[in-house]
């Protein structure tokens, strides 16, 4: 029973903790487009209350437009590990990327911009293995 308890609590939920792209976008995602664009979590109940304004079309387009540079800045250092690095990105500064490095930039921006940003719940309940493992590995024991 102690064997599984370490494996699971101490060594299974650090690693997915930490290594997890969902939880790492998210940690990243919600300082820096939420807090940073739309304020602390008051003022975004009081944001999403109120009537379409400007300043909220702003504020929302702000914290949409910085997860899409996290998003891009993420997919262009996944495809990296592929292409060349350097010249992937002086490529798509001047449109002239090979079509499939474009295709898989776009292709990674929109599912972390998607997982991250839009499902990030969902994602942990249904995709995670770690969700799985949660119930059975942390029923005790029955002999």
């Amino acid at each position: 029973m102690r064997i599984r308890t370490v494996l699971y609590h101490d060594v299974g939920r650090p690693c997915v903790v930490w290594l997890c792209l969902p939880t790492k976008c998210l940690d990243l995602g919600i300082p820096v487009g939420g807090a940073f664009s739309e304020g602390d979590r008051s003022r975004r109940i009081k944001l999403d209350r109120a009537g379409l304004s400007v300043n909220k079309a702003a504020r929302r387009a702000c914290k949409h437009g910085l997860w899409l540079i996290i998003s891009l800045i993420t997919a262009i250092t996944f495809v990296g590990y592929f292409t060349p690095i350097r010249a992937l990105v002086g490529d798509l500064v001047s449109l002239k990327a090979s079509g499939w490095a474009a295709f898989w930039v776009f292709f990674f921006t929109a599912a972390t911009y998607l997982n991250a940003g839009w499902l990030r719940e969902k994602v942990c309940f249904h995709m995670c293995l770690m969700a799985a493992f949660n119930l059975p590995w942390s029923m005790p024991i029955r002999w």
